[in-house]
């Protein structure tokens, strides 16, 4: 084999890896009900259905995120939005 394709093989074998591992550890770390359908169907999707899974899974598996966009305000000063670690911005 010429080593033009070896290196483009094992390019296309490390995407294909990290798709997966990445689309696997996205759907351990996401609450259920940010997920389309079950989160047992999808597991077997990534793994199964080679790169068409994970990028499935990226595309349509995901909901909106709860946990992503402006900080909530802060309850006690209104005009304070919490920061990232849930801790007020006092300014």
């Amino acid at each position: 084999m010429p080593v033009g394709r070896k290196i483009l093989l094992m390019a296309f074998v490390a995407v294909r890896i990290s798709l997966t591992v990445s689309a696997l550890v996205d759907l351990a770390d996401r609450p259920a009900e940010s997920v389309r359908g079950k989160k047992r169907t999808w597991a077997l999707a990534i793994v199964g259905v080679d790169i068409i899974g994970p990028l499935a899974y990226y595309w349509r598996g995901r909901s909106a995120d709860p946990t992503t966009g402006p900080p909530a305000p802060d309850p006690v000063d209104p005009t304070a939005t919490a920061g990232r670690a849930g801790e007020p911005i006092r300014g």
